[in-house]
């Protein structure tokens, strides 16, 4: 219990005997840190911000991935068409 009010009695002091550039000082420091604290919450939501994108980013690419998929299949149907419809004119054309 001693080695508090110890430190008391040197905070008691220290506050008293503080000049006004001493208070500026540890005022700017106070802001400086709620301010960084601000700016840290910030980042951490702007960082799941980009999470975020970065999946519905990736969504998007396998959408495309199937259209393209699919519209290949698309395009693919009517040539087998065209070439079995060619074989069937040359087998009828037959001697």
């Amino acid at each position: 219990m001693g080695v508090c009010m110890t430190v008391r009695r040197m905070l008691k002091k220290a506050i008293i005997e503080s000049t006004l550039a001493d208070r500026l000082v540890a005022l700017a420091t106070v802001v400086i840190a709620l301010m960084s604290i601000s700016q840290w919450q910030a980042i951490k939501g702007q960082l799941s911000e980009m999470r975020d994108a970065g999946i519905q980013t990736q969504q998007l690419i396998d959408a495309a991935m199937r259209c393209a998929d699919a519209a290949q299949k698309a395009a693919d149907t009517p040539d087998a068409t065209l070439k079995s419809s060619q074989k069937l004119l040359q087998v009828d054309q037959r001697p």
